[in-house]
């Protein structure tokens, strides 16, 4: 009986973790489009910061001098990022671990996970990509792989860690002790 509730709790992870990276395709396809958007296509950080005038000036001049252009990489993926959190949120709490109670506790949870994903993933692309000059795709898609699984982790023993405390027991309940 043991192997089977063993074999019960590793399918259910098993499913679990299938479900996160279907939807972190998901994200990686929102995430990708609106980073690329911004970054190759509408030059949002350049409209920003010269739309911002003068002091967008000082802020040009005071990068510049610093040696670095234009931060565009890490702007865009700042924007892209967050359209990929909405998405995963959405689908990790409705499909992924199915939870329908405590949202705002789990959002606030979701959100700090996502804030240090982010800063992480966005400083490896603002020294990558913005300083060093690799090429953009290759950094993009390596960080974000690292960070979908990071992500996972935070998520399964952080974000929605009681969900899962709550749903062993009925395994045993089902005559799997």
């Amino acid at each position: 009986m043991k192997n089977v509730f063993r074999m019960s709790l590793s399918s259910y992870n098993a499913e679990q973790f299938i479900k996160f990276l279907i939807v972190g395709c998901s994200n990686f396809a929102i995430s990708f489009t609106v980073f690329y958007l911004c970054y190759k296509k509408w030059n949002l950080f350049n409209h920003l910061i010269t739309g911002m005038g003068d002091l967008g000036s000082i802020i040009i001049d005071s990068l510049s001098d610093a040696g670095i252009e234009l931060p565009d990489g890490a702007f865009a993926n700042v924007i892209g990022y967050s359209a990929g959190i909405v998405n995963s949120f959405l689908w990790n709490r409705i499909w992924t671990f199915k939870v329908l109670t405590k949202a705002k506790k789990q959002f606030k949870r979701f959100i700090a996970l996502n804030i240090v994903c982010l800063l992480t993933s966005s400083f490896v692309i603002f020294i990558f990509v913005d300083i060093l000059s690799w090429p953009y795709k290759l950094v993009w898609f390596t960080t974000m792989a690292f960070i979908t699984m990071l992500n996972f982790i935070g998520s399964k023993l952080w974000v929605f860690k009681k969900v899962d405390e709550m749903r062993k027991p009925a395994y045993s309940r089902g005559g799997f002790q």
